[in-house]
This record gives C-alpha cells, structure tokens and sequence, in this order.
C-alpha cells in the first residue's frame, strides 16, 4: 500500500472538518515520508504505522480532546459579566465626573452606561435558573 493509499483509507473512516482533517494528513503523511527516508519501503512504514482503523481512531479521538468546548444550552456567555461590569463603571465614573464638571459628554456617557447596564442585565436574565433547579443544586 502506498502513502497516498493509506491516508485515504484512514480518511475514509475519519468524520473531521476539512482544515482538521488537512492538518492531520500532512502529520500523518510526513511521519510516513520520514519513515521512507529513514530506509523503508511505503509498504512498510504502512504497515509499522498499524492498520487504517486503529490510525483514524486515535486521530478521531485526538481531535476529539483538541476542540474547543461547546457552550452548553443555557449557559451564560463569559462575556456578559464582563459587559455588566464595563457598563456599570462607566455609569459610576462619568456619572461621578459629571457631578464635579457638567460637561455634557460626560452625562452622556454616564446615560450610556446606565443604558448598556440595563441591557445587559436583562440578558442576563435570560439565563436564570427556574427555581427547581435552584433547589436541586443547593442540596
């Protein structure tokens, strides 16, 4: 079996995005290529690689461990609390500086944060537990 031959059957029996898939194609086919330089034959750095099946496992289960963590369901962001918090000392600061200058931008971005708060403090009620789950968690 040829290099090109084995990376297609391990391909065959691989269900990964096309960029993962690309990456791990050209790992596998230079470890392969190395082997050849090293002395082998491409049948034989096939078959010192092992079977295609147990090749596209370890790769599906790699690639499995190296993607990102999907948000769960109802979740909330990482980034709404920090939206909160920006917005909420925006409000305080501009409205503290307004106080001892009355300048007009500094109202506005006080009215700014007072807006952004609100709004982010809305979503994140989206994302409040029902009050079951609550209990279930507490115990």
């Amino acid at each position: 079996m040829t290099i090109r031959e084995y990376v297609e059957a391990v391909k065959a029996q691989l269900s990964l995005p096309p960029k993962t898939w690309e990456k791990f194609a050209r790992q596998l086919e230079n470890e392969l290529y190395e082997m050849v330089e090293a002395g082998l034959s491409q049948q034989e750095a096939t078959e010192k690689m092992g079977p295609p099946a147990e090749v596209a496992q370890q790769l599906q289960e790699r690639a499995g461990a190296a993607q990102k963590p999907q948000q769960t369901q109802g979740e909330m962001p990482l980034l709404l609390p920090w939206a909160i918090i920006f917005s909420a000392t925006l409000m305080l600061v501009k409205g503290a500086m307004w106080f001892g200058s009355h300048t007009m931008g500094d109202a506005l971005l006080a009215v700014l944060g007072l807006i952004l708060t609100v709004i982010s403090a809305i979503a994140a009620l989206r994302y409040r537990k029902p009050k079951t789950e609550q209990r279930d968690t507490e115990e």
